[in-house]
């Protein structure tokens, strides 16, 4: 990688173009699920069943490419409690101070979209996220600001391990995310913190995917 594009990259203000809650959210569903030797990507969890505020997504506008016959959408991580409250919730890291998100512009807009191609095995995984709520736009997500994530970086995820003071960190991250819009992460190549390590994955899911 040039190091046009990284200082390129490092630039990108989260909280405006992606939500912050995104990498928290993107984080927790790469340690979820499974992946195999042959980049299968197993379901570790029932949509069905409304578990981590997942539901059936039907691309009704046209966001994403239709699918083959007996293909799904679905969308993780409406953090509204009220919603889909019989199944698994997300853990508190990812959900941080609930109030201060469901109370905030930001309104909840972060998600989660990944195909099924059978009953466990995910396809295509997404970030996506909601309109502002001043936009008018209702609750139909921003096709300008959907990216595909690849394999590569759900791996990468996935080695990216977290102990308790770290999950503190990204919840933070995800609870604030509302009052640090403009400030941009800084790269510090002396420790493996959580800011360097997301500012790399988000570097391979701009560039390689």
């Amino acid at each position: 990688m040039s190091e046009s594009h990284l200082m390129g990259f490092l630039k990108i203000p989260f909280g405006q173009s992606v939500p912050k809650q995104s990498l928290v959210m993107l984080h927790f569903f790469a340690n979820t699920i499974k992946i195999d030797n042959n980049d299968l990507i197993e379901l570790t969890f029932e949509p069905r069943h409304g578990d981590y505020g997942t539901h059936h997504y039907g691309n009704y506008e046209g966001v994403l490419d239709r699918l083959p016959a007996g293909q799904q959408y679905y969308t993780l991580g409406n953090i509204n409690p009220m919603i889909n409250n019989n199944g698994i919730s997300l853990p508190s890291y990812v959900t941080g101070d609930l109030n201060h998100l469901l109370g905030s512009e930001e309104l909840n807009r972060a998600r989660i979209i990944f195909s099924l191609l059978d009953q466990d095995t995910i396809d295509q995984v997404f970030i996506t996220q909601h309109y502002h709520a001043n936009q008018g736009q209702g609750t139909v997500y921003d096709p300008v600001h959907t990216y595909r994530i690849s394999i590569n970086l759900l791996r990468e995820l996935r080695v990216f391990s977290l102990d308790q003071n770290q999950q503190s960190e990204l919840s933070d991250i995800g609870t604030n995310f509302g009052n640090r819009q403009g400030k941009y992460f800084a790269f510090d190549n002396s420790s493996n913190t959580p800011s360097v390590c997301f500012m790399l994955i988000f570097f391979f899911l701009i560039f390689s995917v």
